[in-house]
């Protein structure tokens, strides 16, 4: 029996349902088929294989190819917002959180916009929280102060007695 590893993947919501159903008709477990996915992928010839398949949101964004693994690896691995731009810039990138308020990744230092955290499975939100501080010079929104309630003569002259 092969000695097993357990990983985590961030996928869309989609991919895992159609994964869900391709395993249901080929009368497998999502595990199983995926196990066999990958080693029939891995098997095969580079030459033999077909071309490189892009994600929408890539291709949406203009970028022209995924984002490479030391991206991936740099969300993964990054204890904080300093750190992770550390790690981005020393694979040619960087986040850059726009004028709509939205976080992507740009490539460095020609500093265009190729696609956003979002659809790498990093919303702004959700780093924000792992690293329990706004992006670095994001200006947090401040609620409206409390204005002080007025207190009448009466309740102060029930204080005074």
């Amino acid at each position: 029996m092969k000695q097993m590893c357990l990983v985590s993947l961030d996928l869309p919501v989609d991919l895992i349902a159609a994964i869900g159903r391709a395993a249901r008709a080929a009368g497998q477990t999502p595990q199983d088929l995926v196990r066999d996915m990958l080693r029939q992928s891995l098997a095969a010839p580079v030459a033999a294989q077909a071309p490189e398949v892009q994600a929408p949101e890539v291709q949406a964004s203009g970028a022209g190819r995924p984002p490479p693994v030391a991206v991936h690896l740099a969300f993964a691995e990054a204890c904080g917002w300093i750190d992770l731009q550390s790690r981005l810039r020393a694979a040619g990138f960087v986040l850059r959180l726009g004028a709509d308020g939205v976080l992507a990744l740009h490539d460095w230092p020609a500093n265009r916009r190729l696609i956003d955290s979002a659809a790498l499975g990093q919303p702004l939100t959700k780093l924000t929280l792992r690293f329990r501080a706004p992006f670095p010079g994001q200006v947090p929104s401040r609620p409206e102060p409390v204005k002080a309630r007025a207190h009448s003569a009466a309740h102060r002259g029930d204080r005074a007695a």
